[in-house]
């Protein structure tokens, strides 16, 4: 039977135990451990330096890929599958970029980009869909016709999981060279990640889309320095003493109505764009434990997780405190903001009428013209008996992930992980050394809260299976009904993850090695 035959038929089967999966959600053989395939360089001159090592290492401080030095692949293409190139903050991707190398990024993507395609003798090829959605579905039609075209992809996270449930994505421990333990991997996102010690999603110095949209506090300094708040977020949090209560503290002093009866944009809040979900994540609840097969488990409902859910929907309906724009923006033309969301982050918080939102390093772009002062801290914690900081990562970011068509786990890990490798001390340092610890704040306190966010990002594997958590906590904010949502969720709960066991044992024999059609 021909490869793509064979993923067609076990692609038919695996969509039958897919149906029992998802008529239990709510509307709306196993890969290895990763190995040590890197090895540490403290300097340019240490004499340790495997003679596999790919390229020139020296001068490298930190992990280097084990790469036969004399591997190539004789000029064949790599090809990228990915969302827009530009007009969301969620393209922010720099596997390419358009037109010339005209901003010190783009020129590190440059750079990125010919370094592996001389090193490994290929040539890259990026395909942009017209929709961030697009990129799996473009997959899944891939999957299904006996053509496949593309090596690697970056697509929306939580459209990665579902597909990936359904095996349109193969297991990213099998590839070959590949060192999820390597800092130019996020070995935080792998363990979280897991399924059944399977990964099929990753997030490393290739892309910067997560670094942009982790979730994070911005907030107007001369609002604070108005209502005289002598110990400002940036103290806090440099003395651990960063909790919600201490921004709810401040949220309450510095909102003021004003006096017409009618809570719109014309009036001055504390908070902006609360959410629940996201805030029960900083506050160090995992809302998926692991089992003894890694796979997830639902969190316990205890008091301080309900008292915690309970505070967060007083906050998030108290029309004086938080603005909701669905509900009381009067505005509908929203120009070239393009949405109501950044039409309120470019209007109201640069005119002093919100002193917190919650937002991401990408949203600062929208302040440019803010005459006030404004600070990026990271989520609060819920007390300060919390270890550290957790800063959620929004579900829509994207994620790198391999087509189940691509069998060529040699070429696809040699250059993922090269390309890795190359862009830690290129295009991301540019982004986050330069970009936004200088380029993109106003304030030398920002700099080191930078490394504190990146430090705390926190991977909620249930956001991007689609395991019915973040559909259980918007549904009990809405009227509050936590305990009955939870207890009526468990059974379908655990019904969902041994759905799941089952399918990703089917899974197992859509990863064996496939003859990759090296003519494509």
């Amino acid at each position: 039977m021909r490869p793509q035959k064979r993923i067609l038929v076990l692609l038919l089967a695996l969509f039958m135990l897919v149906t029992t999966f998802v008529a239990c959600t709510t509307p709306g053989s196993q890969g290895g451990e990763t190995g040590t395939n890197t090895q540490q360089v403290t300097d340019g001159n240490d004499d340790t330096t495997d003679a596999d090592s790919t390229g020139d290492t020296s001068g490298v401080i930190g992990d280097v890929p084990v790469i036969p030095e004399n591997l190539t692949f004789d000029g064949r293409t790599f090809r990228f599958i990915t969302s827009p190139l530009s007009g969301s903050d969620y393209d922010e991707l720099y596997l390419d970029f358009e037109g010339e190398a005209t901003d010190t990024i783009s020129e590190a993507v440059y750079r990125r980009n010919s370094a592996v395609e001389e090193q490994l003798d290929i040539l890259f090829e990026v395909l942009h869909t017209n929709d961030y959605y697009e990129v799996v579905s473009t997959i899944i039609e891939m999957n299904l016709s006996e053509y496949p075209y593309y090596d690697a992809a970056y697509a929306t996270a939580n459209s990665i999981g579902p597909a990936a449930t359904e095996g349109h994505f193969i297991d990213l421990n099998r590839l070959d060279y590949v060192d999820f333990e390597a800092d130019y991997w996020d070995s935080n996102c792998h363990e979280a990640l897991s399924m059944g010690h399977r990964n099929y999603m990753m997030v490393g110095d290739i892309s910067m889309s997560v670094y942009g949209r982790a979730h994070t506090i911005i907030f107007n300094q001369q609002m604070l320095k108005d209502a005289k708040v002598t110990k400002d977020p940036y103290a806090l949090v440099e003395a651990n003493e960063w909790t919600f209560d201490k921004m709810l503290e401040m949220v309450r002093l510095t909102a003021k109505p004003n006096g017409d009866g009618v809570q719109d944009e014309h009036d001055i809040y504390g908070l902006y764009n609360l959410n629940i979900m996201g805030t029960l994540g900083s506050f160090d609840f995992s809302l998926t434990g692991k089992d003894s097969d890694d796979f997830p488990t639902m969190f316990e409902l205890t008091d301080t997780f309900f008292n915690a859910f309970q505070m967060l929907r007083e906050v998030n309906f108290d029309p004086t405190l938080h603005f909701i724009p669905q509900t009381m923006l009067s505005v509908t033309d929203f120009g070239d903001w393009g949405h109501m969301w950044d039409w309120v982050r470019g209007n109201m918080f640069t005119n002093d009428q919100i002193t917190f939102m919650y937002g991401s390093f990408d949203s600062i772009k929208l302040l440019t013209n803010m005459a006030s002062d404004y600070g990026v801290v990271p989520n609060p914690m819920l007390n300060t008996e919390q270890e550290r900081y957790q800063c959620m990562i929004d579900p829509y970011v994207n994620f790198l992930c391999v087509p189940i068509t691509n069998g060529d786990n040699a070429f696809t890990g040699a250059v993922l992980e090269y390309m890795a490798y190359v862009s830690r001390d290129t295009v991301r340092e540019e982004y986050i050394e330069t970009f936004l610890k200088y380029r993109q704040n106003r304030d030398e306190k920002m700099q080191a809260m930078v490394d504190i966010i990146f430090d705390s990002m926190h991977y909620e594997v249930s956001d991007l299976f689609a395991l019915g958590i973040r559909d259980l906590i918007d549904a009990a904010s809405g009227d509050g009904s936590l305990q009955s949502k939870y207890d009526g969720r468990k059974t379908i709960y655990a019904e969902n993850v041994q759905a799941l066991k089952d399918l990703f044992e089917l899974l197992d024999e859509l990863q064996k090695p496939i003859t990759p059609d090296t003519d494509a």
